[in-house]
């Protein structure tokens, strides 16, 4: 049973990482090597997330994540 509140819903992490590795990779063109978010992040409007994203070519770079209230995200690197 999941613990989400009537007012407020969390996002898992791993998809939120799964959707950000299909957009890199379609992005770049190479796959990051991996991705970590923090385990729920708060779907809750301009909430805002850190996660560090390791790619083969460029290493670890942070990406800002910032989540909407319907549980969609947007990101960008700094």
């Amino acid at each position: 049973m999941g613990t989400t509140s009537s007012d407020s819903s969390t996002v898992d992490g791993a998809t939120v990482e799964q959707s950000l590795t299909a957009e890199l990779t379609q992005e770049s063109g190479t796959p990051p090597e991996s991705i970590e978010c923090p385990e729920e992040m708060d779907a809750e409007e301009g909430k805002r997330y850190e996660c560090t994203v390791v790619h083969p070519q460029d290493g670890p770079q942070t990406v800002n994540v910032t989540m909407h209230a319907d549980g969609g995200f947007r990101w960008f690197v700094p």
